[in-house]
Formats: C-alpha cells, sequence, structure tokens
C-alpha cells in the first residue's frame, strides 16, 4: 500500500523532480529547482487562461438561456463583461 502513496505523491510532482535517481542523498526540491518554479509558473499561468475561458462560456450559456439580461459592467481582459437578468414573476 506505501508502494502506492509513493506513486501518487511522485505523480504529484513536477516533473523535473519526478526523474531524481532514487538512491540520492540530496533534498528533491535542491535538484532543478529553478525549472520546477518555471513549471510551477506555467501551471499558474494556464490555470489564469483556463478560469478566463470557463467564465467566458459559462456567461455564452447564460445569455443563451431565457429571461432579459441587462449589462452592468462593461469586461476587460482579465474578467468577462457582468449582467444581470430581470426578475420574471412565477405564476
Amino acid at each position: 500500500m506505501i508502494w502506492l502513496y509513493m506513486r501518487i505523491a511522485t505523480a504529484l510532482l513536477p516533473k523535473s523532480l519526478q526523474h531524481a535517481k532514487k538512491g540520492s542523498t540530496r533534498p528533491l526540491l535542491i535538484i532543478g529547482a529553478k525549472e520546477a518554479y518555471h513549471e510551477l509558473f506555467q501551471l499558474q499561468e494556464r490555470a489564469k487562461k483556463l478560469k478566463k475561458v470557463r467564465e467566458e462560456l459559462e456567461l455564452r450559456t447564460n445569455l443563451r438561456k431565457k429571461g432579459v439580461a441587462i449589462q452592468v459592467a462593461e469586461g476587460s481582459k482579465s474578467k468577462p463583461a457582468q449582467y444581470r437578468w430581470l426578475y420574471d414573476r412565477k405564476r
């Protein structure tokens, strides 16, 4: 069971740290730290882009639904436009 946890733990490490020698006495963080930080930065930037795309797609799906949407704030490079919907009375 321990080998499963070790395999999961190494899978979560950045690729540059996964290939460290098994018999090495040096800490994993020293080996390829610069590459690991660079990879982490790239992953963070990718996460930001994916978040922006997800928000834009959610906005499009909400605008296709029924109801009158009124634009509250214009969008910018970092965030999409904000809308609010008129209250539809349920009968």
